[in-house]
């Protein structure tokens, strides 16, 4: 409930709502609650301001009415079942590249970044430099030299095979879901260590429970959890598994330790075939300092090389 007061402190002309999802739900209760709190960055500006947000969100209409009269640059991420025009689209090419159609014209993208979440990031990136007033050419060199931050989706040698994703600085039911997406997109096997999500309130287990079933029938490999809640993602995990998926295994601990005692030695087990490529996604809330994970797979890859 503080956006209104912050939004008229920082008197801003340009305000970017980037998506609703199901964070904060200990406070705010729903993703409607969510959807109207962020509308009041947009009520807060001039009225020759500029309101950005995503035109396939189920909650633009709310932005919309909460522009009242600015002008509006919203963005998509097209795809076969989402044709939504908008002043900025973007579309993934059979290259890899993502292409983004604008008014002043269209450009090609090399993202150093995983993950369909980040591309609409950075059409939401693009919506906002048009609305500042920069070329698209400007707006091309920024994307492409973007580097992740810290604990955003970064990508991290372990072996020549082996890869851990540093998603760790923080977790919610949607964007574990999409990290899941982006970890299953290379194709490759993909094994997943989640820790905890926060401020989840009442619904906590069934949220829990929803993103183990997800991963499961995302076809995640292995999965080692961490935490108090996550007990509960193993729950949906098994539940979600088909009897014949006997390639598939879930592992819930309280201790960090012993979660990287069992996770290295899984990783041990399987060096000697270097014909399979594997990609170890880390995630969780900030509480759950899942940074710790990564840090210790690094060491243990530095020392065994």
């Amino acid at each position: 409930g503080e956006t209104a007061e912050l939004a008229t402190v920082v008197q801003a002309n340009i305000a970017l709502i980037n998506n609703a999802q199901r964070e904060h739900q200990e406070f705010m209760t729903s993703v409607e609650a969510v959807a109207n709190e962020h509308a009041a960055v947009l009520s807060a500006l001039p009225m020759n301001g500029v309101a950005v947000f995503p035109a396939d969100s189920d909650f633009c209409h709310v932005w919309r009415a909460a522009a009242d009269g600015r002008r509006i640059i919203d963005f998509v991420l097209a795809s076969p079942g989402n044709q939504i025009s908008a002043a900025v689209t973007g579309q993934l090419l059979p290259n890899g590249k993502l292409q983004i159609k604008t008014e002043k014209g269209s450009i090609e993208v090399q993202l150093n970044t995983l993950g369909q979440h980040n591309l609409r990031n950075a059409l939401a990136a693009s919506a906002v430099a048009l609305a500042a007033g920069l070329e698209l050419q400007n707006i091309q060199l920024g994307l492409e030299s973007f580097m992740p931050v810290h604990g955003r989706m970064q990508a991290k040698m372990l072996t020549s095979n082996h890869t851990v994703i540093d998603d760790s600085y923080n977790a919610n039911p949607d964007s574990v879901r999409a990290a899941i997406d982006a970890l299953k997109q290379s194709g490759l096997e993909a094994w997943l260590v989640l820790g905890d999500m926060g401020e989840v309130g009442e619904q906590g287990p069934a949220f829990h429970q929803e993103v183990g079933a997800y991963a499961a029938q995302q076809g995640i490999t292995k999965l080692f959890t961490l935490g108090e809640q996550c007990q509960f993602v193993v729950q949906g995990f098994n539940d979600a598994l088909n009897k014949q998926a006997l390639t598939q295994s879930a592992l819930h601990f309280k201790d960090v330790d012993q979660l990287l005692e069992n996770l290295n030695h899984a990783l041990g087990s399987r060096e000697a075939d270097d014909s399979v490529y594997l990609n170890i996604l880390v995630k969780g809330s900030r509480f759950m300092r899942m940074e710790r994970v990564v840090q210790a797979l690094l060491e243990e890859a530095k020392t065994c090389s």
